[in-house]
């Protein structure tokens, strides 16, 4: 806050979100559904970074992916294995 010359009113238009992007660099590195533990977050991983974003956003944390997906015409999950499932879920409720 020294910078800002009115803080009330930075407060007032300014909050803080966080991205994370779940499968970071899967051009180069891959998408792995059977062994996670070779993609950039692991599912415990994944779980600590958005818990900690969720601790100091003010209000959002937006998740993003281009492999796998969270919704499809069916209703299930493609391209994503459940443990990321449960561990935004677990984040959540913490």
């Amino acid at each position: 806050m020294p910078i800002v010359r009115d803080e009330h009113k930075y407060r007032n238009r300014i909050s803080i979100g966080f991205g994370i992007w779940v499968d970071h660099n899967w051009r180069k590195e891959g998408w792995n559904t059977e062994e996670v533990s070779r993609n950039y977050f692991t599912p415990e991983s994944f779980e600590k970074t958005v818990r900690e974003a969720f601790k100091w956003s003010d209000e959002y944390v937006w998740i993003y992916t281009e492999t796998p997906r969270w919704w499809s015409d069916t209703g299930k999950l493609v391209k994503l294995p459940g443990e990321y499932d449960r561990a935004l879920r677990s984040a959540r409720q913490e």
